[in-house]
């Protein structure tokens, strides 16, 4: 078991946030996030109802596929070619509050006083590829010199990309999130909205401290041991998890499992970030094919060798070729290189255990 950090971490999100959604991380890399609208899905009329909050996302990942230029349909050359992307879903516990003035605004607050209201935000977040002196010679030398004497990328080369990729959000009905948002987003962890607040981690769970008050308060107790931490104020503890992975198949859209996200949501989810690399519809088509016809030689061999009952056989091959047979007539883009990270609300232990009857599977980090 990993031992409890004696120090706690001062955490650096990011390096900078640009005009337009541009966000620097600290690798010297360039983001743009755009604000995803949301609308009503669990309590919708009807399924096709529940769907078109989507449209916008999914064009959004129609037009990023499509940015992808590869020679061949085959993942490993053409994966070069894909965008990165990050979703960033935050989902803040608060009570309702009228956006009204006046007498409304004061009915209303009265009349649902206490009622909780989430402070829910969704982006979508593309890494910008830069190109090297977009500006002419003049703009290509000077992009030369300042990676060489810096190692880092000048602004300038992300332009022509930028602008072609908030065009792209813009149409599909994405908008560049406000200062409040971004604020939001970039300090969600905390109570007080301090994007620098210490933490500590411990076993399985992270500790997050409103100030050095409490830091210091921790620290007198004893840092390794957070069970003696009774009634300690300005700290709570978040769970950070890995959903290795989500059990929905090829399901139809009014089935309760394909909305995993409204599962987690009810585990007192505070953020989740999903990240991958947008692949094209055919490049996935022609790698379930693929991988289709090597899995009929694999699990025939193993047949013959009596390592596999028929059942079995019949059961893995149709599931791979469910797949390939629904994107042989088109399909979305796929995710691929994914990566899928939960904050919970408070400690949490065996959540592998506890997800079993969930359509997640989810592990607690160290």
């Amino acid at each position: 078991m990993p031992s409890a950090h004696t120090q706690p971490d001062w955490p650096t999100t990011v390096r900078g946030t640009l005009s337009g959604g541009r966000v620097q991380g600290t690798d010297g890399s360039l983001w743009l996030y755009y604000t995803v609208p949301l609308g009503i899905v669990e309590d919708a009329k009807s399924v096709a109802e529940s769907l078109l909050p989507g449209h916008p996302l999914r064009n959004a990942f129609d037009q990023l596929a499509a940015m992808a230029t590869p020679r061949f349909n085959r993942r490993q050359s053409a994966k070069s070619t894909y965008r990165r992307v990050r979703l960033l879903l935050v989902n803040l516990p608060g009570v309702y509050r009228s956006s009204n003035s006046g007498a409304l605004g004061t009915f209303q607050n009265t009349a649902f006083a206490g009622e909780p209201v989430p402070q829910r935000i969704l982006v979508l977040g593309v890494r910008l590829a830069p190109r090297m002196g977009s500006g002419g010679f003049r703009s290509a030398l000077d992009s030369m010199v300042t990676f060489m004497s810096t190692q880092g990328i000048p602004l300038s080369d992300f332009d022509e990309d930028f602008a072609r990729v908030s065009q792209t959000l813009s149409r599909c009905g994405l908008s560049v999130p406000s200062d409040d948002e971004l604020d939001v987003l970039a300090s969600w962890w905390s109570t007080r909205r301090n994007r620098g607040t210490p933490m500590l981690s411990h076993p399985a769970h992270l500790h997050v401290f409103d100030d050095v008050n409490s830091t210091e308060a921790a620290a007198r107790i004893g840092v390794s041991d957070c069970a003696q931490w009774t009634d300690l104020p300005g700290q709570y503890q978040l769970t950070v998890a890995s959903v290795s992975q989500v059990l929905i198949g090829l399901g139809s859209a009014d089935d309760p499992w394909t909305r995993w996200v409204a599962h987690l949501r009810r585990e007192n989810l505070l953020a989740l970030s999903i990240q991958g690399l947008v692949e094209p519809a055919k490049v996935t088509a022609a790698e379930l094919r693929r991988v289709r016809k090597q899995y009929e030689a694999d699990v025939s061999e193993r047949l013959a060798q009596g390592k596999m009952n028929r059942g079995d056989q019949d059961e893995m091959l149709h599931e791979v070729t469910e797949f390939e047979q629904a994107y042989q007539t088109g399909g979305p883009p796929s995710l691929i290189d994914s990566s899928v990270l939960a904050a919970l609300n408070g400690g949490r232990q065996d959540l592998s255990r506890r997800s079993t009857s969930q359509p997640y599977e989810l592990a607690e980090m160290a």
